[in-house]
């Protein structure tokens, strides 16, 4: 399991080095093509360099809430928070927080860059199968 998730590190170290300089080859491309100068390159380092923040600290808020997530507490569906909450014990992991999309597809996603920062979604149509 630890080596899968050194994997999935690596990999995404790696899509996010080629990220950024694809966006910076564009830069170089403007400049040396269409004479916009070393601004476009400096721009597009700029820009690589905010859309990789942003996405390495809200990536997991952006898919939640484009998924149409709502968080829920133990009042508001106590089953699905106690099983979340015995999962994050047994694996000796934090609790997530936990999100409910409401949808009739069996379906659920775990999202965050580490396990302090960590939620996970279910779907309503999971959580009524």
């Amino acid at each position: 399991m630890y080596s899968q998730i050194e994997s999935n590190k690596r990999k995404t170290t790696l899509l996010i080095i080629i990220f950024t300089m694809f966006i910076i080859a564009i830069g170089w491309f403007l400049n040396y093509y269409m004479d916009y100068g070393y601004g476009a390159v400096v721009f597009a380092m700029i820009v690589s360099v905010v859309m990789t923040l942003v996405s390495y600290y809200k990536g997991d808020s952006i898919a939640l809430k484009s998924a149409g997530a709502v968080e829920i507490n133990r009042e508001a569906d106590p089953y699905v928070y106690k099983m979340v909450e015995n999962l994050a014990i047994t694996s000796g992991i934090p609790m997530p927080k936990v999100y409910m999309i409401n949808s009739p597809a069996l379906n659920a996603f775990a999202t965050g860059r580490d396990p302090q920062h960590a939620s996970i979604a279910v779907t309503s149509g999971i959580v009524q199968a």
